[in-house]
């Protein structure tokens, strides 16, 4: 059967919303954390011998949001809009990619409260977060979007792809992967 005619594909963190979750880099000598706000993360360079993860953001990540990160979480207008509106047109679906390591329904469900989606519109199988266990990938958040960006396009066999993130590394990955590989749809970025 024909797939969609375009996947919206919407990175969260800085691109959907802005919340008080954090990148932790890790002095691997002396065990030294230091929190990267997210508005300048994709702008952060880290130093030798220094390791970053999410998993230090909280454990709202494997616990629901006891914090309430999301509940407290800015919403990017433009984007917020343009996810709507993609949702709302017909032949059209929306995906998620986060570095965040939630439950996919708990996620699905919160941000379509949180970004007024209509109900369905955010299936829990578009919603890929790349550092949960399950989701079985490793390597860079770039890489590891990569993975999930060819699942969602062999899940959905869209004929276009319009994919949003803040960070330029996450974006560059992206077209170097599709433009590499004839076999996957147009790439378009938002």
């Amino acid at each position: 059967p024909e797939g969609l005619a375009e996947l919206h594909v919407f990175d969260m963190d800085g691109t959907l919303l802005v919340s008080r979750g954090r990148e932790i880099i890790v002095d691997e000598a002396t065990g030294a954390r230091a929190a990267v706000h997210p508005l300048i993360e994709a702008h952060v360079t880290k130093p030798p011998r220094h390791s970053s993860s999410y998993a230090f953001c909280g454990e709202e990540d494997a616990h629901g949001d006891p914090f309430d990160l999301i509940e407290n979480a800015v919403v990017v207008p433009g984007a917020a809009a343009a996810m709507r509106a993609a949702a709302a047109r017909p032949g059209c679906g929306v995906a998620v990619l986060t570095a965040r390591a939630h439950d996919a329904a708990w996620l699905a469900d919160k941000l379509s409260q949180k970004l007024g989606l209509p109900r369905g519109a955010l299936s829990p199988a578009r919603v890929l977060c790349v550092y949960h266990a399950a989701f079985g990938a490793s390597g860079s958040t770039s890489a590891r979007k990569n993975a999930a960006l060819l699942r969602l396009v062999a899940q959905a066999r869209p004929r276009r792809v319009v994919f949003y993130d803040d960070v330029a590394a996450n974006v560059d990955g992206a077209r170097r992967l599709f433009d590499a590989r004839g076999d996957l749809p147009p790439l378009e970025t938002g």
